[in-house]
């Protein structure tokens, strides 16, 4: 099979090995009632993290990378709701002051992927 847009974009979920670790690749995830989740909306509640004092990094919202484990449902995911939903509820009691709510991307369309 030949790798292009065509082929990435028929793929439900894939795992990308990269030297700064695994990546999730998620074409859609559908929400908690079964409508399609839009990558404008994942943007939009995104957060900024600063990774270093150097590099600013847009990561989707605790909240959607449950979802989008939930969702995948694979062992893997499984394993690490648990710790993934002990952080939301700890931020919950004392909002992390490294989190920017602006949204930090304005989305000229809605883009056909997420990745999370």
């Amino acid at each position: 099979m030949q790798l292009d847009g065509i082929a990435i974009g028929r793929m439900e979920i894939s795992t990308w090995r990269t030297s700064a670790g695994d990546l999730d690749l998620l074409i859609d995830i559908p929400s908690r009632d079964g409508s399609r989740v839009l990558y404008g909306d994942v943007v939009r509640r995104a957060v900024m993290l600063v990774v270093n004092d150097e590099v600013t990094v847009v990561v989707a919202d605790l909240h959607d990378i449950i979802a989008s484990k939930e969702w995948a449902n694979r062992p893997k995911d499984r394993e690490a709701l648990p710790e993934l939903r002990s952080l939301v509820a700890q931020m919950e009691l004392d909002e992390s002051p490294w989190q920017s709510r602006e949204p930090p991307i304005r989305p000229e369309r809605e883009g056909p992927g997420l990745g999370l």
